[in-house]
């Protein structure tokens, strides 16, 4: 990935899944690596041409929550203690994200924020098929970390949600090119992402029900389509 050695900003950090900022409240780095790190690839591309992105665009949104990250902080901890458990935390963390960043790169996605254990990503163009791709390839991605072995000889389990709703956004870039630049998106089609993921369960891929239509493999659940 093109993120910097630790691709999750503070959990501390604020932001919701209807409207998705980016970024990192400590002092940036110079400012190249910056909106390399915190910016995504198409926005990146476009500050550097001077080129601006449009404001309201149709896609699909995709956003992926990680579980058991918490579990295996304690378990590093107190099979390491404090200090090493730290050190070693980041190693799982960078394989995690850059596992499922590179595939949602591969599908032709952008990672537009980081919030807490979870990425909102965003499909330009696309009608949900590429982000119930993507969505149905993290899992199979995920399947590597069901058994993360640890310094002790035993083992923690990290597990994957996938929620996928397509539509319009508006999308700005904010903030200070000198201090720190923020990248938006937000709209009617983030509240049916929410929605959706809050249907959601681990190991599953669940879609906005106005996108079951394109999948004949799913099962309805609570105004959601779970892909099968």
């Amino acid at each position: 990935s093109q993120l910097k050695k630790r691709p999750v900003p503070p959990a501390s950090q604020s932001g919701t899944i209807d409207e998705v900022p980016t970024g990192d409240p400590h002092p940036p780095v110079a400012k190249s690596e910056y909106q390399a790190a915190y910016l995504p690839l198409d926005r990146r591309r476009a500050l550097a041409t001077r080129v601006d992105l449009p404001e309201r665009a149709a896609g699909s949104a995709l956003f992926a929550d990680i579980s058991g990250f918490t579990a295996l902080t304690n378990r590093l901890t107190e099979s390491l203690g404090l200090r090493r458990g730290a050190e070693e935390l980041p190693r799982h963390l960078d394989l995690v994200y850059e596992a499922l960043i590179s595939t949602v790169h591969t599908l032709g996605g952008r990672v537009i924020s980081f919030a807490g254990d979870a990425i909102t990503c965003w499909f330009h163009a696309d009608d949900g098929t590429r982000a119930a791709a993507c969505g149905s390839q993290m899992q199979t991605v995920m399947q590597q970390f069901a058994d993360v072995q640890l310094p002790d000889g035993s083992t923690a389990a990290l597990t994957l949600k996938v929620a996928v709703a397509a539509g319009e956004v508006s999308r700005w870039v904010v903030g200070d090119p000198e201090v720190q630049l923020l990248d938006v998106i937000a709209g009617e089609t983030l509240q049916r992402l929410a929605a959706t993921e809050s249907v959601a369960r681990p190991g599953e891929v669940v879609l906005d029900q106005r996108l079951a239509h394109l999948f004949p493999h799913t099962s309805l659940r609570t105004g959601a389509a779970v892909l099968t």
